[in-house]
């Protein structure tokens, strides 16, 4: 490991520990001071910050269907990969169609039927788009691409994986359905991160969220989701090791994932979907899961190509192996 990294991680441990104990003792102070249900800071990420997360199953997908060659194996798994795309594509529009109409919260069934028919046409055209769209890349770069899309699906599940056993495993009221976040004086029913709930706490202090959202969310606090996926963007650092030319750009890999996150956990607070540790800890997910794949996509390309694909895969060097 070189100096710069070991500095990088001593910063951020720092940095960390800096930010967990003023939200151990301020959570649900922060949130007071800064909600604003009416935000369009907050609005915006609301409706936008996760979609980093769902984005990279189809930019995964359709990578991977470029890069795989045209064998038998490879033939087989680019249906494979182009089924993932498609279904990517479905998730990502649905997910921004339900955050632009609200279908899925009004419970009327005809308009959300509407918005599954449209999700559709647009799935399928954005997945051949996607495809077609790509199809002159030279086939080289597609394949040195490979080992990015291989992270960021893997960081992708990993960080969902995570993410959603913790939100179940604590059931943390949210600030929004709080008395004290709707306007009132009442915090009855806030409890603090380092308490996992199991489910106990459920509607026993339940407070219908002004801006109405549902019941059912109301208990998936920590960690933030949204923070998390924002934090998936983090894969890009792998791009200035497989491309020459991006290399004196690299401090940018780092800087921008890292300013546009900061803005998702902010916006959260504000939204009064999340308190202080839960984006913390959401973001911390997502970019760990960033760090812990991108060396292990190096290996399982590799052993695509050495196992499955023989010579016809490219094979790309970890520079921190070199």
């Amino acid at each position: 490991m070189t100096k710069k990294k070991i500095i990088g991680i001593a910063a951020w441990a720092v940095s960390f520990v800096a930010i967990l104990l003023v939200a151990t003792f301020y959570d649900l102070q922060i949130n007071i001071a800064l909600a604003n249900a009416d935000s369009i800071f907050g609005q915006f990420f609301r409706m936008f910050g996760e979609l980093t997360g769902w984005i990279a199953i189809p930019v995964g997908g359709t990578i991977l269907y470029q890069a795989c060659p045209k064998n038998k194996g490879g033939r087989i798994l680019k249906i494979f990969w182009f089924v993932v795309t498609l279904v990517g594509w479905f998730l990502t529009v649905n997910y921004v169609f339900e955050e632009l109409t609200g279908a899925s919260y009004d419970g009327y069934e005809s308009p959300y039927r509407l918005m599954a028919l449209y999700t559709a046409v647009f799935s399928v055209g954005l997945t051949f788009m996607s495809i077609l769209g790509t199809n002159k890349i030279d086939k080289e770069i597609m394949k040195k691409l490979a080992v990015f899309a291989v992270a960021l699906l893997f960081a992708l599940a990993l960080s969902q994986i995570i993410t959603n056993i913790m939100k179940i495993m604590w059931t943390r009221q949210r600030f929004r359905n709080l008395d004290v976040g709707n306007g009132g004086t009442d915090a009855t029913g806030f409890t603090p991160w380092y308490i996992p709930n199991f489910g106990k706490n459920k509607g026993v202090n339940y407070v219908a969220d002004s801006s109405g959202m549902k019941e059912s969310d109301a208990y998936k606090s920590f960690p933030s989701g949204h923070s998390a996926g924002a934090a998936i963007s983090f894969a890009v650092v792998i791009l200035p090791d497989l491309f020459e030319k991006l290399k004196k750009y690299k401090v940018w890999f780092y800087v921008v994932p890292a300013v546009y996150t900061v803005c998702v956990m902010i916006s959260r607070i504000v939204n009064r979907a999340h308190y202080l540790s839960d984006t913390l800890f959401g973001a911390t997910i997502g970019a760990v899961s960033c760090f812990i794949a991108i060396p292990l996509s190096y290996k399982i390309c590799n052993f695509a190509k050495n196992k499955v694909f023989k010579k016809t895969f490219a094979t790309v060097v970890n520079p921190e192996t070199k």
